[in-house]
């Protein structure tokens, strides 16, 4: 079972932390909509966004960091040139050693893809995985819709 079927990732109740992006004339494709890549990217930019934010309250140790592992998106309908999309980013499982994030892309008020990511956190010299500390898992956590649904 994927992990977003316990969470409806396009609904905007879903998410606790929002990035707006602003399209590019480059995300266009010939038919005119967004690219799949561009959604891809979005999620991307938000990713980084919300790790940055994350990371800066939970310091990690020099050479310990983190990995993404997997990543997927999902598209529902066609997006459309100019304007910004709103990603949502929301926290649906954390393990020992990883965490996965849920993302949806919105444009006008409509959900147009949606995306999974597990990142690992590891000892990056070493490659090898690290559980998480307990103040980045209690971060992790005040972002998932509910807390107390998490699985650990």
């Amino acid at each position: 079972m994927r992990k977003s079927e316990t969470v409806d990732l396009t609904r905007r109740e879903s998410y606790r932390f929002w990035c707006e992006v602003t399209t590019r004339f480059a995300d266009i494709d010939e038919l005119g909509h967004l690219n799949n890549l561009a959604a891809a990217v979005y999620c991307e930019t938000a990713r980084v966004e919300f790790r940055e934010m994350l990371y800066r309250r939970h310091e990690t140790a020099q050479g310990v960091g983190f990995l993404v592992v997997r990543t997927s998106v999902d598209y529902h309908v066609q997006a459309h040139y100019p304007g910004a999309v709103e990603v949502g980013t929301t926290v649906i499982r954390i393990g020992r050693t990883s965490y996965t994030l849920g993302q949806g892309c919105f444009k006008d008020g409509t959900c147009f893809a949606t995306g999974e990511t597990v990142t690992v956190y590891a000892n990056l010299g070493e490659h090898r995985s690290l559980a998480l500390p307990d103040e980045l898992r209690s971060g992790l956590g005040s972002y998932a819709v509910s807390p107390s649904s998490v699985a650990t």
